[in-house]
């Protein structure tokens, strides 16, 4: 509260509000702040995921890992190259994010899947956030005038940023709450071990973390989906 006070009396303030005033800067930030937010969440939290309940070493868990970050990039690749070519832009994340959605519940509902299915569920959503990183940065910086392109763009780098710390934060108090009501687990260095001594249900501890990320999604869907579809400047009519 402190910040966006002096924010509103700074002569140039960090954040300056008249462009968060901005629909589409607005809803592209936030939308951003979310997913950003789940990729790097899962990014932590996935390979304590795939030792604690599926019993990988490190090593395979790092391998496993592989699928659901290069679902991010293919899906970012593939939403950039697609809003290349359609008028209706933003249609692209809107789906891509709302099937990310469901598949997320499914590993919050079924925590213990095969790891083939498992992998398989974690590309769709990997491929399913991707989409809506080009998509909102383009339409944020289509919305706003020249010289305020390098702080609409700093604005979102930055919220990006702070959606990594905090859903990383709020992922990881879920899952040692879960753990400690369990087992008394006090840390994450000794959810694997000490809990495995406990014989502690890894897979219900993990679901909390998977319906706060499906949770997050669904706050990043909602985000693109009432986000301003301006006609992107530059582009033939």
């Amino acid at each position: 509260m402190l910040f966006a006070v002096r924010l509103t009396r700074a002569p140039e303030p960090f954040i300056p509000l008249s462009l968060l005033a901005n629909q589409v800067v607005r809803s592209g930030t936030i939308g951003c702040f979310f997913a950003v937010g789940v990729v790097v969440g899962m990014a932590v939290y996935l390979p304590i995921y795939f030792e604690a309940v599926l019993g990988f070493t490190a090593g395979q868990s790092g391998i496993a890992l592989i699928v659901f970050m290069g679902g991010t990039v293919a899906g970012a690749m593939l939403s950039g190259r697609i809003m290349m070519r359609v008028q209706h832009y933003k249609r692209t994340a809107v789906i891509g994010i709302a099937i990310s959605v469901p598949a997320t519940l499914v590993l919050a509902v079924w925590p213990t899947l095969p790891f083939l299915w498992a992998e398989v569920v974690l590309g769709i959503i990997g491929i399913g956030l991707g989409t809506i990183f080009p998509i909102a940065t383009t339409a944020l910086q289509n919305a706003v005038p020249p010289q305020q392109l390098g702080t609409a763009t700093a604005i979102l780098n930055f919220f990006r940023s702070l959606g990594g710390a905090f859903v990383v934060a709020g992922f990881g108090a879920i899952l040692l709450a879960s753990a400690a009501s369990h087992a008394g687990l006090a840390s994450v260095q000794t959810v694997i071990l000490a809990g495995m001594k406990a014989g502690l249900d890894f897979g219900h501890v993990f679901s909390g973390v998977f319906y706060a990320a499906a949770a997050a999604n669904l706050a990043a869907f909602f985000s693109m989906l009432v986000m301003e579809e301006l006609p992107l400047k530059g582009r033939p009519s």
